[in-house]
């Protein structure tokens, strides 16, 4: 009944912007001070922090009343903030620019960065390349100038109509694929590692090579597209195989081709394929579930049966296809689309992390560079290089003579302002470079390249709100809360002082409450199989003794018999040892989870009034509590005696139900 007084409550709310909405939401409801509150401003209020239940009531709008005073009281808290200078308080603005930038960073990347970049990749990845490819390495046969002439050359000469697979066989530093034209088989964005290679794909018309040689770490190559397709995310497909081989162990490959094509055969005139595969499939395996091999992407099975299995529709049955392995018939069974964008994004994220991140963060770092007039000083730089020695950050550098001469040398700017080697330093020391040597130049330059990236985005970041109005009202919300704090912190929380007399005299006067649980200290023996436990049960009834089998069966013997007492209403096993009547009992077997128990009753102790001292910390946290809102109320008080609020209760319910 409650939730539906809610909802109706809510609906009551909502009409403030229904009909005639704009002039409802003006109406001035309350006024404190040269400030009001507009039926708006309350119910955009009521929905955000009462999106859940409530204990509002709506048998009279007093419920409505109730709430507007405590948004009138917390409006006028933040006026008392402003007159407080909080605004202006460097120390809470600071912590707002740290929660500012922190959450900001993270807004800011998944919106502009990894969003365009995933889509992109989502859109790329309904389309699978076959690729073909002529490798020509750099080592000692070519240089890099050598390399680059020799593929682009070969481009040249493939232009004007020389064969790709004849100067693959001939040419081609990839022993895998040089006799098979350089195929490479399909491929789709995120499993290729160079994002030039990828574009390359992307951009080049089928049957057509692209037109530069593409250099990766080891050398150049020539890339060929022979064929484009609709990608799939994964089929299903049951399979029969015949060996080569019969089961004697000798090969006769046309016996088994006509093996094969007897079962096709059957099969196309209407035989199951399941039973067929129990019967005659050499693959053991599969053959139990009538062939089935689940699902699978594709690459994943050799490039004869995948390129079968792909191009089949579901339910058709293949020509016989021959691998390595012998002759397979093939089924397809199922097919399974692209999910959405949104159930792809964890997939999507990891395959750009492991391979196009990198370059598309250096394009985001040269725009934000450009932005923001990023200039590194390179003489400076040289400078403290050539003077670090062996000075190590974070070790010894606040203490040097080396600080004291060159902490304040500028290392690079951003929007004209200068970031010097102290503040470097002092960043490189609280992200994990502690034990690195200055001296070493990767070391630094890749320190200075992190730095500034965090201040360039930082940059970026303390305008976003100005962009993004979700994170603007998230950061209104957060510094209201943060000022919010500090009031009750000054009002309440530091003024609170524990009186240890008072304290004694609630416990006096409601000692009755505080009772301990019923405890008990036992022991016990545990399996995970009823059989090994019953074994317990009957060395215990020959007269085993119960502590010597505790010993013998825990891992940490040490503490075998160390018992202690269990609080009752926190330990199921603890439950049935306290049921036990006498110290010395011994419980049957039984189950609780996945594991047997067998438990020895050592001694009880039922609940009892707790002491002073054992219930002094209920009674400290109630008296807290008690005298916060003894505090808050008078605070409250002041608030109004110096604001003077007035509630306009009419005008609530004016813009609650003047068009009904």
């Amino acid at each position: 009944m409650r939730n539906g007084k809610y909802l109706f409550f809510a609906f009551l709310l909502s009409l403030i912007f229904t009909s005639c909405a704009t002039e409802n939401s003006k109406i001035i409801v309350a006024r404190f001070d040269d400030d009001f509150i507009t039926a708006g401003e309350l119910k955009e209020a009521y929905l955000k922090n009462n999106s859940g239940d409530t204990t509002l009531s709506i048998d009279s709008l007093n419920a409505l009343d109730n709430f507007l005073n405590l948004y009138l009281n917390y409006r006028m808290k933040l006026r008392d903030a402003f007159v407080r200078g909080y605004t202006k308080d460097k120390d809470l603005q600071d912590e707002i620019d740290n929660y500012k930038f922190n959450v900001g960073k993270t807004l800011f990347l998944e919106d502009k960065f990894y969003e365009p970049n995933l889509r992109k990749m989502y859109e790329r990845r309904k389309w699978e390349f076959r690729v073909s490819h002529i490798f020509i390495r750099i080592d000692s046969a070519h240089n890099e100038k050598q390399a680059y002439q020799l593929a682009k050359s070969l481009i040249d000469s493939i232009k004007n109509g020389a064969d790709f697979r004849v100067l693959c066989k001939k040419y081609s530093d990839d022993s895998s694929t040089k006799n098979n034209g350089g195929d490479v088989y399909y491929v789709t964005s995120g499993m290729i590692t160079n994002p030039v290679l990828e574009n390359a794909v992307y951009s080049t018309p089928v049957g057509e090579v692209y037109p530069e040689p593409i250099k990766t770490l080891y050398g150049y190559h020539i890339i060929k597209i022979t064929d484009k397709v609709k990608r799939i995310e994964s089929v299903r497909a049951s399979h029969i195989l015949i060996a080569f081989a019969d089961s004697s162990g000798k090969t006769d490959t046309a016996e088994a081709l006509k093996k094969a094509e007897a079962i096709r055969d059957s099969l196309l005139n209407g035989a199951d394929f399941g039973d067929m595969a129990k019967k005659y499939s050499f693959d053991k395996v599969t053959a139990k579930k009538g062939g089935d091999l689940g699902y699978f992407s594709r690459g994943r099975m050799v490039i004869p049966f995948d390129e079968m299995a792909f191009k089949l529709k579901v339910g058709e049955i293949s020509p016989i296809v021959k691998t390595n392995f012998g002759f397979h018939i093939i089924k397809v069974t199922d097919r399974k689309p692209i999910p959405s964008f949104e159930e792809s994004r964890d997939e999507l994220k990891n395959l750009f992390q492991r391979t196009l991140y990198q370059t598309e963060f250096d394009k985001l770092r040269d725009s934000l560079s450009k932005q923001f007039d990023y200039q590194q000083f390179q003489n400076n730089i040289g400078m403290l290089l050539s003077n670090f020695d062996t000075l190590k950050v974070g070790v010894n550098y606040d203490t040097s003579t080396f600080k004291q001469k060159y902490g304040n040398t500028p290392i690079f700017s951003v929007s004209n302002k200068n970031y010097n080697l102290d503040s470097l330093i002092n960043w490189m020391s609280k992200n994990g470079y502690n034990n690195q040597r200055l001296s070493n130049k990767n070391v630094f330059d890749n320190g200075i390249r992190q730095y500034s990236n965090e201040i360039l985005i930082k940059q970026r970041i303390m305008n976003y709100d100005k962009e993004d109005p979700k994170f603007a009202q998230l950061m209104k919300d957060y510094a209201k809360g943060v000022y919010l704090f500090k009031i009750l912190e000054e009002e309440v929380w530091n003024k609170i002082k524990i009186d240890t007399n008072k304290i004694l005299q609630m416990f006096d006067s409601t000692r009755n409450k505080y009772w301990t649980n019923d405890r008990v200290k036992y022991l016990f023996v545990s399996a995970l199989n009823d059989s090994v436990i019953n074994n317990y049960k009957n060395l215990l009834k020959s007269g085993y003794s119960f502590d010597t089998l505790v010993v013998d069966t825990n891992p940490l013997k040490a503490k075998a018999l160390n018992a202690e007492f269990k609080d009752v209403n926190n330990n199921e096993v603890a439950k049935v040892a306290f049921e036990l009547k006498n110290p010395g009992d011994i419980s049957e077997p039984f189950k609780y989870k996945n594991t047997w128990y067998i438990v020895k009753l050592i001694e009880k102790q039922p609940k009892r009034l707790k002491t002073f001292e054992e219930a002094k910390p209920e009674l400290i946290s109630l008296y807290q509590d008690k005298e916060s809102k003894r505090l808050e109320n008078e605070y409250v008080n002041r608030l109004k005696k110096l604001y003077h609020p007035e509630i306009y209760y009419e005008k609530l319910k004016e813009a609650l139900f003047q068009n009904k």
